[in-house]
């Protein structure tokens, strides 16, 4: 999580030769942009990108058409089980997505209440959010 005038500073810090680095724009409609950049750290020179454009109902088949699209530009092989693995998701629902990551965020931030709420709200959309189950179940534990 870097904003583009301190990209070079984190790769330096983290010791990286090179970064994918993303951003979407969630527009009106429904639709949705991700674009993925691989840059070189020491220059700042983008040297593959990528993006994908679709309904946001379909985030996460749009973030794994991505992952196809980058490894084939990178010339990587994926294994079937890897592939298996970029198909499996227990969530396909980007507003549940979205109280996910903001019960995250509260949690993080020590507001547990408030990180409970936000999970409940993604599992009331998608009751199967296997992750959102499982931090709220954590928080309850915690908790008793």
């Amino acid at each position: 999580i870097v904003d583009e005038s301190s990209l070079q500073k984190a790769g330096q810090l983290l010791g990286a030769d090179m970064l994918l680095i993303g951003s979407f724009n969630n527009s009106f409609g429904g639709k949705i942009r991700i674009d993925a950049r691989l840059v070189i750290v020491e220059s700042g020179e983008t040297i593959k990108a990528e993006e994908v454009t679709g309904k946001t109902k379909k985030l996460f088949g749009l973030v794994r058409k991505l992952s196809f699209k980058l490894a084939k530009q990178l010339n990587i092989k994926l294994s079937r089980k890897e592939k298996k693995a970029l198909k499996k998701s227990d969530n396909e629902n980007f507003e549940a997505l979205l109280y996910f990551s903001k019960g995250l965020e509260a949690e993080d931030a020590g507001h547990l209440a408030d990180a409970m709420e936000m999970y409940k709200k993604a599992l009331g959309i998608n009751p199967d959010y296997v992750k959102a189950k499982k931090r709220l179940e954590d928080i309850q534990s915690k908790s008793n």
